[in-house]
């Protein structure tokens, strides 16, 4: 014979009511994530904002101190030496800069057409030496036609270099009366490891030229060794 069991009816629960409590128990717990997402989320861009303002603050103060030191540097011009001419100002020399030569002079602009020579002579003294000699020449109005050099040019001036044994050969012998020693030596510009630079006027000066020969003493105040 089968028992019979008794169900109390409060025990049983349906099915809609299962689902109420469980649809409930979902909306609970789903307002409880939602309340955590959304502290993490304000957490989170709380924590970003902090982050950016830190790595501003970081910039500012490197930009700062680059600022700072830009501005505490020195700066040291350079000492540099040079002639700017002025404008429109009259040129009144040219260089005579000879590549085979060791010195320079400054040659007056007003002496118009001037040429010049450079080349070695034997020495007054010693056959077994030469000597290097520069000629500064003026064109002779009156010898244009002339195919002779020296009809058409007029010399000036000459510059010699000698040996310091020359030199004082050339002084001995003059000191004694040598005349052509004295001719042939000059008179003294300057010296130089030992050589001795001499220069030689023209006995006699051209009328028309008085006033260039007045100016010899300027271009040798130009002498300058290179």
């Amino acid at each position: 014979m089968k028992r019979k069991t008794k169900i109390k009816k409060n025990e049983i629960k349906s099915f809609s009511m299962f689902r109420k409590n469980i649809s409930q128990k979902s909306k609970l717990s789903g307002k409880l994530t939602n309340r955590k997402d959304l502290r993490f989320s304000v957490s989170l861009i709380v924590l970003m904002a902090f982050l950016s303002f830190s790595v501003m603050l970081l910039l500012f103060s490197l930009i700062s101190g680059q600022l700072a030191r830009a501005e505490n540097k020195k700066v040291y011009p350079q000492n540099i030496s040079r002639v700017i001419p002025k404008k429109n100002s009259p040129v009144v020399s040219n260089i005579l800069n000879d590549a085979n030569l060791d010195f320079q002079i400054a040659i007056p602009v007003i002496w118009s057409g001037w040429i010049y020579k450079t080349g070695f002579v034997r020495s007054p003294v010693d056959d077994s030496i030469s000597d290097q000699y520069l000629q500064i020449f003026l064109p002779n109005q009156g010898g244009k036609a002339s195919s002779n050099f020296d009809d058409r040019q007029t010399k000036m001036m000459t510059i010699m270099k000698f040996t310091g044994k020359e030199w004082q050969k050339l002084d001995t012998g003059c000191s004694k009366g040598n005349t052509s020693y004295c001719e042939a030596m000059g008179k003294k510009i300057t010296e130089n490891n030992g050589d001795v630079y001499t220069y030689i006027a023209e006995s006699t000066c051209p009328k028309i030229f008085e006033a260039r020969c007045g100016e010899i003493g300027k271009i040798l105040g130009s002498f300058q060794l290179k």
